[in-house]
């Protein structure tokens, strides 16, 4: 939804946050922490502080968070502690470092630290405004360190560090300042101030002598809205500048000119459009130039001038199409050389003229270079060079000749060689790594890679995965080529392997070739290697495992054949004499039905084996046995029924057995001999009635045991209980738990019970359980929680007890200060359970009560909480907030109040509330106008979904801190043209679904830091901005534009994709019947996601999704009159790696991805079809969509398999053949290969109509 996207992704960030607060809490690294008692007396102020022992002499660091104190409270006075000597034997505290953070101070008094050694003073995250002059009087020859970050500063508070002749490091990154003035270090002592970061904040401009009397090493700036750095401004003593993400139109020379010891200048993500150089400006040290994500278009002659040396020059991610011949004259050296992600097509001779001897590492990555450069050949000492993503058809031997002797690293993947450039690999000795993936090579000639004195003598990495490979016969392909340790022939389409194939390669460790088509195991290829260790043949279609296969791999350390059709392991197919070092065998994914007894037996080096996703029946005996280092045994998603006894013999080392997703509905005796110990024991998902030690006996210890999704009435483990450590039976029909089934598991810390049948928890249930941490009681019928329930353990991380029927919780029922997170959520609660919670109200962090039955708030229901930095109330019947409703909550961080049918808001409803808030949600809640709220600490607020109808700048003042702001779906009519002017920091604005009429230039003025912005379903508005004025938006990283009357002035989204800065995410509406040329000014570098939508679109031309590029992309065509999105279209597509495609609601017919390529490959350049969405359309559902078969089994085989986790075949299952629900679903259709066969016969005999026979299966599905 519109209204909840960046707040739900800022929730997600929070929950993270706090879980991880709460483990640093508890432990703290590791070190000794305890509550702060000064002068032996436990001080009222500094009472919810750590105090954490540093080195000797009683020196501590003071950390506190989310005090609500305005000013530090004051510290201990060494005299003052050393009176309290005579009445404790405490030592007086040496405070060497003080951390206030995530809390409410707005000022540093005078005088704050006096008489302390403080050394460093963090007060990240406050509301810090001012700072007193003589705010650090007592310190000025000790802190070295000062964190000022994330606080309300204006103007750097100067006057206030200006005797701190020990400082070295200074923060001030993301305050509110917005400019520095000339002299605003001109009476500065800060002689050791080397370190200054002020990142994040609001400074237009650096005036001249704004930095210059200090003796600065390192500088930040970046992130801020710099346009001007005027003469003189920085200091002389500066290495390293950061200005990344600034508004700088060129490169600042003047500033720059006397700064002789600068290293490092990153100017990365600015406005810098073309190189202009600057007279009697030189830089003669050697420096490491970042333009990376600039607008640069050429680089003329004389453009780098004022540079006589770079460590490196980053030129990637601009739009640059034209290199000068002259362009690096006069620069003696290049080290490194970024170009990549540009729009070269060609560069000239002799450019590189200059760095014939310097140049070492050139990155010409995803440029649309059709052939390789001749001055390329000047580079006689190149090491590294990157052509990946380009056009080349071939590579020029001049153009490479100058390398030849030097290169260790080429890569020229995802380009359209059809052959080996044997010519050019000729001769380059020192080759180490040599990447030619996904392009068009077919065949592999003798000599392929070159003569005796060539990249044989050296190569050991050769990459040729998604070519188009067909066979590998002749062994000449690879002679000479001893060093060869890495080879990848995977994603390739190879049929045969000969049986000399490989008879060159005696060096080889590790050989790739899966997704091919191997029908069969190339036994005789693969003795030729006598030290291969790693042997991967997934996805192919070998359908046995000859007898002693692996009989002459002596060292062979891991075998991965997932995804074949193999149906027997046979007693001979591996050999304990001949197999001593494997280590892994995956068999996941084939058809596998049958293993005899002994095909791992004596396996003594064996730690894994992988049987996932066959077609296994049965587990006998002896199968696993005799395997002393075998450590993970992986059975799970086969068809497994019964596991006989002595299944499982002799293994000492067994760490994990996984049987989950079988057909187990028990065990016999004995199936575990001599197996004293499982960490990971997974029999999930199975038909289980009943879980005993009669059925694990044996075994000793269970560190992890996963019974969920089974059928068990009751359990019994006595024999593992005391060591059980985490304990799943979630979804299982336990309907009671006794006393006596917990009783003993001293070790247990996690236990899930979720969505069982329980009705009741017995008071004394977790009673022995004392170490139980995480408990998990959700989605059962617990109406009541007795007292005493839960007093017996020391921490629980968390209780989640959402989704059962509780009505209500009894006083007593949690231990003293024992619960940090609580879940309480979809109950029947009428209130705050506030009683309940007292005992653990010092300790809780979190608390869920959405979806109950609460109807008011009022203070008094939060009494006592002051630790709570999490509530989420949503979803309630909430009508009434009362004043000061919150003013308990001094921790507070988060608030959702959101999707409830409040009529009454009292005034001052947020009165008191405490200063550490930083996300609140009152989306939907019934809001007429904008809440009264005073938090400067709010960082995101979301007003969606109420009736607020105007919103003035007054309004946001308050709100500096703002990053994320969601008014959609309201009634506003206009946004004042400085409505978010006080927004400086917006990083997300989402203004759908409002009745605005206009959006002006003004506003996007005072919004350049914005990186997101939605603005759709706007059905009265009138005019957007002139499409220049989006230029405004240089951080912009995701904008939703659609939905908008078709009458709506300035939407010209050619015209305005032209301005935007490099998106990631992208979603238009387009209003022509034809989507041709209106991407085409669009800045596609950094593209990933693109949504499209139109009532009108009705084709699509086969230009229009050209630049499209990166590893994973996101296309997504919905809501539109398309017809047909036709194959040649994924031709295209050429520079995506990875693409999800979804096509949902449109008018297709008929869509094939694979007709011109080899699935899962949609085109000849290598873009593989991650994922495919279908949905709504009016599909034919005939011989056409065979397809979807071969994708279906596809899926089915990279399940379990890196990268093939978030595969799923599920979005088949609900979309329809011609769109209607009552026909049959594509996965219906498709997934039977009887029903198919029909078709391949009609196919085979050249039926007439072969549509026909889908509609009669259509039929037979329906009735």
């Amino acid at each position: 939804m519109d209204g909840q996207r960046p707040f739900v992704r800022v929730i997600a960030l929070l929950v993270v946050l706090n879980s991880a607060s709460l483990g640093l809490a508890s432990d703290a690294g590791g070190l000794v922490s305890t509550q702060c008692r000064f002068g032996g007396i436990l001080n009222i102020a500094w009472k919810s502080c750590e105090c954490v022992p540093v080195g000797k002499d009683a020196a501590i660091h003071v950390m506190c968070r989310q005090t609500s104190a305005a000013t530090v409270p004051p510290l201990p006075q060494p005299e003052e502690e050393a009176s309290a000597l005579l009445e404790d034997e405490h030592v007086p505290s040496n405070i060497l470092a003080l951390s206030m953070t995530d809390g409410g101070l707005k000022f540093l008094q005078q005088d704050s630290f006096r008489n302390n050694n403080i050394q460093t003073l963090d007060f990240t995250n406050n509301q810090i405004q001012t700072v007193n002059v003589n705010a650090f009087r007592g310190l000025e020859m000790k802190l070295y360190k000062l964190v000022l970050t994330q606080n309300n500063l204006s103007v750097v508070p100067s006057w206030s560090l200006t005797y701190l002749h020990q400082l070295q490091f200074l923060h001030l990154e993301q305050n509110r300042i917005s400019h520095i003035r000339s002299n605003t270090f001109d009476e500065t002592q800060m002689n050791n101030l080397q370190f200054l970061h002020m990142d994040h904040n609001q400074i237009t401009s650096i005036p001249n002598l704004a930095f210059n009397r200090l003796r600065l090493i390192v500088l930040t700036l970046s992130d801020n809205r710099i346009v001007e750095l005027e003469k003189m401004s920085l200091p002389a003593t500066l290495s390293f500048l950061d200005l990344k993400n600034n508004l700088l139109p060129q490169i600042p020379y003047l500033a720059l000119k006397e700064l002789k010891n600068l290293k490092s200048l990153n100017l990365e993500g600015n406005n810098v459009s073309k190189l202009l150089p600057e007279t009697d400006v030189i830089f003669e040290n050697e420096l490491k130039l970042i333009l990376r994500n600039n607008k640069i278009r050429r680089l003329p002659d004389g453009c780098l001038k004022n540079f006589k040396k770079f460590s490196e020059l980053d030129l990637s991610y601009n739009q640059i199409h034209t290199i000068s011949g002259n362009v690096f004259d006069g620069i003696g050296q290049i080290r490194e050389l970024d170009l990549s992600y540009n729009n070269i097509a060609y560069i000239p001779e002799n450019v590189f003229a200059n760095l014939a001897k310097a140049l070492k590492k050139l990155n010409l990555e995803e440029n649309i270079l059709h052939g390789l450069p001749n001055s390329m050949g000047e580079l006689r000492e190149l090491t590294h060079l990157n052509l990946n993503g380009n056009k080349l058809h071939k590579l020029d031997n001049a153009a490479l000749t100058g390398g030849k002797r030097t290169l260790l690293e080429l890569r020229v993947a995802y380009n359209h060689l059809k052959e080996v450039p044997t010519h050019v690999l000729t001769g380059m000795e020192r080759l180490q790594q040599l990447d030619l993936s996904k392009n068009k090579i077919q065949t592999l000639e003798k000599l392929a890679f070159g003569t005796f004195d060539g990249t044989g003598t050296s190569l050991m990495f050769l990459n040729l995965a998604g070519n188009q490979i067909k066979e590998i016969n002749d062994p000449a392909v690879f002679l000479y080529m001893s060093s060869l340790a890495y080879l990848d022939l995977s994603y390739n389409q190879i049929v045969q392997v000969g049986d000399q194939a490989f008879d060159k390669l005696p060096g080889l460790e590790s050989l790739f070739l899966q997704n091919n088509k191997l029908l069969t195991f190339p036994l005789a290829a693969l003795g030729k290697m006598p030290k291969l260790r790693n042997l991967v043949l997934d996805g192919n279609h070998v359908a046995a495992l000859p007898d002693y296969s692996l009989g002459k791999l002596v060292r062979l350390e891991r075998l991965s054949m997932a995804g074949n059709r193999i149906v027997t392991l046979g007693d001979k197919t591996f050999h304990a004499s001949s197999n001593r070092e494997l280590r892994l065998i995956n068999l996941a994914n084939n058809w596998v039905t049958i293993i005899q007894g002994k095909t791992f037996s004596q396996l003594e080096n064996i730690q894994q084996i992988v049987l996932a996703g066959n077609r296994l029946q049965a587990v006998e005996s002896f199968t696993f046995s005799e395997m002393r280092n075998l450590r993970y045994i992986d059975l799970s998603r086969n068809q497994i029924v019964v596991i006989s006894s002595y299944s499982f013999v002799n293994l000492p080392q067994l760490e994990v057995l996984n049987l989950a997703n079988n057909y187990i509905e028990t065990m016999e005796r004995d199936v575990f001999s001599k197996v004293p110990k499982i960490e990971h024991f997974d029999i999930s998902n199975n038909k289980l009635k009943r879980l005993t030690c009669d059925q694990i006996s044996h075994i000793n210890t269970v560190y992890h045991l996963n019974a969920a999704n089974n059928h068990l009435k009751s359990i019994d483990l006595n024999c593992i209980k005391r060591s059980v450590q985490t304990l799943n039976l979630a979804h299982n029909e336990l309907q009671s738990l006794p006393k006596e089934v917990m009783q003993d598991f001293d070790e247990l810390r996690n236990i899930s019970l979720r969505h069982n049948g329980i009705l009741e928890i017995p008071v004394h249930a977790f009673t022995a359980c004392h170490k139980l941490e995480y408990l998990d009681l959700a989605k059962n019928h617990i109406r009541h929680l007795w007292k005493g329930s839960f007093i017996n353990q020391k921490r629980f991380t968390r209780i989640d007890l959402s989704s059962n029927v509780i009505q209500g919780i009894q006083v007593g029922v949690f231990g003293k200060d024992n619960l940090y997170e609580l879940d309480l959520s979809d109950n029947e609660l009428m209130r705050v359970p506030t009683a309940a919670l007292e005992t653990v109200a010092n300790s809780l962090s979190y608390l869920n009560l959405r979806r109950n039955k609460i109807s008011m708030i009022d203070s008094s229901q939060f009494l006592g909480l002051r630790n709570l930095s999490m509530l989420i109330l949503s979803d309630n019947v909430i009508e009434t907030i009362e004043m000061s409703a919150f003013q308990h909550l001094q921790s507070l961080r988060f608030l959702d109040l959101s999707h409830n049918p409040i009529t009454t808001w009292h005034p001052q409803a947020f009165a008191e509330l405490g200063h550490s808030i930083s996300l609140l949600n009152l989306a939907d809640t019934g809001l007429f106008s904008m809440p009264k709220l005073s938090h400067r600490s709010i960082r995101h607020l979301n007003i969606s979904h109420n009736k607020i109808y105007d919103i003035q700048k007054r309004d946001l003042s308050s709100f500096g801190k703002l990053d994320v702001l969601d008014v959609s779906y309201n009634n506003i009519h206009a946004l004042d043209s400085n409505l978010f002017a006080d927004l400086s920091g917006l990083k997300a604005l989402n203004i759908s679904g409002n009745k605005i009429t206009q959006l002006t230039e003004e506003h996007f003025q005072n919004l350049r830091q914005l990186e997101e912005l939605y603005a759709s379903a706007l059905p009265s508005l009138v005019k957007l901005p002139e499409p220049y004025a989006y230029a405004y938006l240089s951080h912009l990283r995701v904008l939703k534009l659609m939905d908008l009357p078709s009458s709506v002035r300035n939407h010209n989204v050619t015209e305005i994709l032209g301005y935007l800065p490099p998106l990631r995410v992208l979603m238009i509406e387009i209003k022509d019947e034809f989507l041709d040329d209106q991407l085409k000014r669009a800045d596609k570098r950094m593209l990933r996601d693109l949504m499209i939508t139109g009532s009108r679109l009705k084709q699509i031309a086969m230009g229009a999704l050209d630049g499209l590029r990166g590893l994973h992309f996101h296309l997504d065509i919905h809501d539109t009159a398309l017809e047909s999105f036709p194959s040649s279209l994924f031709n295209t597509l050429s520079g995506i790696h990875f693409l999800s495609l979804s096509l949902t609601n449109n008018r297709l017919a008929t869509i094939d991805p694979f007709k011109f390529s080899q699935m899962p490959v949609v085109n000849q350049h290598g873009t593989v079809l991650h994922s495919i969405n279908l949905r709504d359309n009016p599909l034919r559902c005939d011989c056409d969509f065979l397809w979807i078969s071969a994708w279906i089994k596809h899926v089915e085989s990279l399940r379990g398999t890196p990268g093939g986790g978030d595969l799923s075949t599920q979005s088949f299952s609900n979309t329809y053949c011609r769109g209607n629900p009552s026909s049959p679903s594509l996965l219906e259709m498709y997934e039977d290969d009887e029903k198919l066969s029909l078709c391949l016969r009609g196919t085979l005999n050249s039926a007439p109509k072969l549509s026909t026979i889908f509609v009669i299966l259509a039929l037979v599905f329906v009735f």
